[in-house]
């Protein structure tokens, strides 16, 4: 179990540090951020700051998710 375990965190660290080379977060972000562009509704009181600092942060997660194989990650 231990080694399986070391096995799954190392495959991680990999696709993450690749990922971080190649600035795929990065492009992820922007991403986000356009879809708050043409998402955004002030009339729901949330400022943009907020609302697109979230975005940002699902997209990212979401290019995480799908970097290490979640299959999940084409749900949301």
């Amino acid at each position: 179990m231990p080694v399986t375990i070391r096995r799954q965190g190392m495959r991680f660290a990999e696709v993450l540090t690749q990922a971080i080379e190649d600035n795929d977060f990065y492009q992820a972000g922007v991403v986000g951020f356009l879809e708050a562009l043409n998402h955004y509704a002030p009339e729901k009181g949330v400022s943009f700051e907020e609302f697109s600092s979230l975005a940002v942060r699902r997209a990212i997660i979401k290019e995480i998710l799908g970097l290490i194989g979640d299959p999940g990650v084409n749900d949301a």
